[in-house]
């Protein structure tokens, strides 16, 4: 109910500006072919093979390259219930916990240590692979394994925590796209998440929660999804149909803000209809 309405709906309007700007022979039919993989959850796969560079300034991506992440969190979605299922039927209940705790923790540093290679031998499969990405989000699998009874109860120490957490999250962008690589980079918006899930409603009147929970902060959080989808389309879709030549780097930054502006619209759409 959450991703498949707007992700279709992004897919067809994609499909339809393609065919109308660049027209079948214009490369309409490699923006259909990117449609076809993302719509079964495996464009990371299909722009590894197609050598498709997310930060290249020489060239403008697929429209719908950013779908790798939603093909990466939806390949999770399916392994992991069947993971924990298993080790739900098979191991002893006493132990349970620990079984699926210790075998989160071989994945996260199975992966982690191949990021870290991949990253060194080829960044492209290292940035778009689900083996090299699998970590970050069994990190959010293993903290809800840790017994309640080991955190801080200091509401202070908690509300630390917590606004370190956030302004890590807040920088976690630049040094993302400062070079574009996952390790370590992607270190930064894993640790402020789990830090602001982890210090929760324990850091009190101190942390964070009260400007997490302001109206537009929730209404942007809600709607993100959305957000995430439509921005990328408005920000790469006039670089590929009506700016040739002009990159992210070189285009200007007043229609830069027109074409955000445009994509949260698109956004505030899509979430209400």
């Amino acid at each position: 109910r959450r991703i498949l309405p707007v992700s279709t709906l992004l897919l067809i309007v994609t499909i339809l500006a393609a065919y109308i700007w660049l027209g079948p022979l214009g490369g309409a039919g490699d923006v259909a072919t990117d449609a076809q993989w993302s719509a079964i959850f495996l464009e990371n796969w299909h722009a590894i093979a197609q050598s498709t560079d997310y930060f290249a300034d020489t060239q403008t991506p697929s429209l719908l390259l950013h779908y790798w992440s939603l093909g990466f969190d939806e390949q999770f979605y399916v392994v992991y219930p069947i993971v924990l299922i298993g080790i739900m039927s098979w191991s002893p209940e006493r132990i349970r916990r620990k079984v699926l705790a210790g075998t989160l923790m071989a994945v996260v540093v199975a992966s982690a240590i191949w990021a870290m290679m991949q990253t060194s031998s080829d960044p492209l499969i290292a940035y778009l692979s689900t083996y090299t990405r699998i970590w970050e989000i069994a990190l959010g699998g293993l903290l809800a394994l840790v017994p309640e009874e080991i955190a801080f109860k200091s509401e202070k120490i908690n509300a630390l925590i917590g606004w370190i957490s956030l302004f890590t999250l807040f920088f976690a962008g630049y040094f993302i796209y400062a070079d574009g690589v996952p390790w370590p980079n992607a270190i930064y918006p894993c640790l402020g998440t789990l830090g602001i899930i982890w210090t929760g409603r324990r850091s009190g009147k101190w942390g964070p929660n009260a400007f997490l929970m302001l109206k537009p902060v929730v209404y942007v959080g809600n709607m993100s999804y959305s957000l995430y989808l439509w921005n990328y389309i408005w920000l790469y879709l006039p670089l590929r149909f009506a700016l040739p030549g002009v990159t992210m780097s070189t285009q200007a930054v007043g229609p830069r803000l027109l074409q955000v502006v445009a994509g949260f619209l698109c956004a505030v759409l899509t979430y209400h209809l």
